[in-house]
């Protein structure tokens, strides 16, 4: 049996680019990203907030303050690259054909609350805890 396009190699490269294609971003791409960049300012007030009431309401045992300046340090910058997941959720939400704002809305409500929980969890275990 012949085929009309002739014999094929399983080990030879490919011939056609395999649709890689290196466009600049769309505007609806950089729309997509500002809103979410302004919504990180929001995110970090939220967050702060949570945080600084916390501190006030229980405030840490006996944890020295650059200790716990170190721990907000580094709980903050592990808030900020988990809120990465939700432009990349929001993208492949738009990829998917349900890109809407109300979408947005949905995964920055649904993110920040989580954030806000484990926040106060967190800041709840330096003031039970101390860290001696």
């Amino acid at each position: 049996m012949s085929r009309d396009f002739g014999e094929l190699n399983p080990y030879a490269s490919p011939s056609a680019p395999l649709g890689v294609s290196e466009k600049a971003p769309e505007p609806s791409d950089l729309r997509l990203f500002f809103r979410w960049e302004k919504l990180r300012i929001l995110y970090n007030l939220i967050l702060a907030a949570v945080t600084v009431l916390t501190l006030v309401v229980a405030p840490p045992r006996s944890m020295p303050l650059p200790g716990l300046f170190l721990a907000l340090g580094l709980l903050c910058f592990a808030a900020n690259v988990c809120y990465c997941i939700g432009p990349v959720l929001d993208g492949y939400a738009r990829l998917l054909g349900i890109g809407h704002q109300a979408v947005t809305v949905v995964i920055f409500t649904l993110g920040t609350g989580l954030a806000v929980l484990l926040a106060l969890f967190a800041v709840l275990s330096f003031s039970m805890s101390g860290f001696d």
